[in-house]
C-alpha cells in the first residue's frame, strides 16, 4: 500500500476550519428548503419524519453535492489539507460525496451499516477516506473502526474460517472502537480498515459527508476514474454544440472494462443519461464482439448523417492505446462528438482526448496481492 495512506490515512484525525469549509451549514440549508423549522441536524428525528421522508431528504442532499458551490468546497478543501498530506502525488476526488444519515435506533427501518473494509465495497488500495461528522458524534452514534492490524487478523480469520455474518459483526465490535469528534474534525482511513454502524441508542441524529482521494499510479478497485473519481474542477457542466445530424446509441463489449457488463445494461445507463440531458437519439448500433479493435465504431466516423455516439464508458474503447487515439482521432477530424455516459464526458476537440487519456491511464485496477493471499 502508498506510504502516505498508510501513514496518514491510518486512522488518523485532521482538523479544518470550519468556519471556512461550513458543510454542516451546507447541509442545513437544502434541508432548510423544505423543513425550514429543522434548525438543528442532531435532531432532525424529533421532528417526526418519516422513514420516506428521511430517504427522500438524504436524496436530496445527496444530489446537492454535485453542485458548482458544494464540488469547488471539496476541491478547495482537498487542496488545502489532503495534498499536504500526500507530498507532490497527483491525485483525484470522489465525484458525488456519500451523506451518512443515522438516526436513533435505525436498526428499525433497516438502515444500520454492517462492518466491512474499502477492498470489500469496491475501493482499491490507493483510496484514502475522509469522513466528515456533521454533527456531533458519541458512543453509538458514531462510526466504529478498528486498527489496522486488527483488521487485517479479523478478515484473514474471516476468509479463511469462512464464518457467519452474525460472528464477523461480533469480532468487528469487539474490537472496534467509536470516533469521537465535534463538528470541524475528520477522519482519514484507508481501504483495510474494517468499520461500520452499531445500533444508535442515544438521543442524537448523526450526520456526515463521506468521500475518497484516489492517488496516481495506485490502486482503484472497481471504482474507475471518469466516473466514481474526477479531476479537480471537472464538475462543470459540459453541454453538446448544437447538431442537426442524427445522435445514435453504440453498444460494445470488447475491453477489458465492458466484456461482462451485457448490452442492455449499458443501454439502460446510455438512455438513462440521454433522459437527463433532453438527448434525442436515433437508434442504436452493436459492435461485433471479440471485434476488439472497434471496426464498426470507426467506421460510424465516415456517416455524415451521424453528428452524436452514445457510448458507455471510455473504458469501452479499444484497450491498445493506439487503436483508441486512432479513432478519437478520426471522430474530431470528421466532426463528430463521442458522449461517454458513465463518466459524463463529451469528446468534442483535441483537448477531450487529453482528458480521456488522463483517466484511463491514471490508476490500475489492482497492484500487488491482498494481505490474505
Amino acid at each position: 500500500m502508498n506510504k502516505y495512506l498508510l501513514d496518514n490515512f491510518n486512522n488518523n484525525s485532521l482538523e479544518y476550519d470550519n468556519e471556512k469549509y461550513t458543510f454542516d451549514k451546507y447541509v442545513l440549508d437544502i434541508i432548510q428548503e423544505d423543513y425550514p423549522y429543522v434548525d438543528d441536524l442532531s435532531k432532525i428525528h424529533t421532528h417526526g419524519l418519516s422513514g420516506n421522508q428521511i430517504l427522500k431528504i438524504s436524496e436530496k442532499v445527496q444530489k446537492s453535492f454535485s453542485s458548482y458551490e458544494f464540488s469547488t468546497m471539496i476541491d478547495l478543501f482537498a487542496a488545502e489539507y489532503l495534498q499536504p498530506l500526500i507530498g507532490d502525488t497527483d491525485f483525484l476526488v470522489k465525484r458525488y460525496p456519500t451523506l451518512n444519515f443515522v438516526v436513533p435506533n435505525q436498526e428499525e427501518i433497516g438502515r444500520r451499516l454492517p462492518f466491512h473494509q474499502g477492498i470489500t465495497y469496491d475501493n482499491g488500495r490507493g483510496q484514502g477516506t475522509i469522513w466528515m461528522p456533521l454533527t456531533k458524534t458519541f458512543d453509538s452514534n458514531s462510526m466504529y473502526v478498528v486498527d489496522h492490524e486488527n483488521s487485517k487478523k479479523i478478515t484473514s480469520f474471516a476468509l479463511k474460517n469462512k464464518i457467519t455474518f452474525e460472528e464477523w459483526e461480533r469480532l468487528c465490535l469487539e474490537s472496534a472502537y467509536p470516533i469521537k469528534y465535534d463538528v470541524g474534525s475528520a477522519h482519514l482511513f484507508h481501504q483495510e480498515i474494517i468499520h461500520g454502524n452499531v445500533n444508535n441508542v442515544t438521543n442524537s441524529t448523526r450526520m456526515a459527508i463521506d468521500w475518497h482521494i484516489l492517488l496516481k499510479d495506485e490502486e482503484c478497485g472497481r471504482r474507475i476514474p471518469g466516473g466514481f473519481f474526477r479531476k479537480k474542477d471537472d464538475f462543470k457542466t459540459t453541454t453538446l454544440k448544437n447538431d442537426s445530424r442524427q445522435s445514435i446509441i453504440y453498444l460494445s463489449c470488447n475491453s477489458d472494462y465492458d466484456k461482462n457488463i451485457v448490452k442492455i445494461h449499458q443501454n439502460d445507463i446510455i438512455k438513462k443519461y440521454c433522459d437527463q440531458n433532453q438527448i434525442k437519439y436515433s437508434f442504436k448500433l452493436e459492435e461485433n464482439d471479440h471485434f476488439a479493435w472497434l471496426p464498426y465504431l470507426e467506421s460510424l466516423m465516415e456517416h455524415d448523417y451521424i453528428g452524436t455516439i452514445l457510448m458507455l464508458s471510455i473504458f469501452s474503447l479499444p484497450d491498445d492505446k493506439e487503436r483508441r487515439s486512432t479513432i478519437l482521432q478520426k471522430a474530431i477530424k470528421n466532426n463528430k462528438k463521442i458522449v461517454f455516459a458513465n463518466e459524463l464526458q463529451i469528446l468534442q476537440d483535441l483537448e477531450d482526448i487529453n482528458k480521456v487519456e488522463h483517466y484511463r491511464t491514471f490508476a490500475v485496477k489492482k497492484k500487488g496481492k491482498y494481505y490474505w493471499e
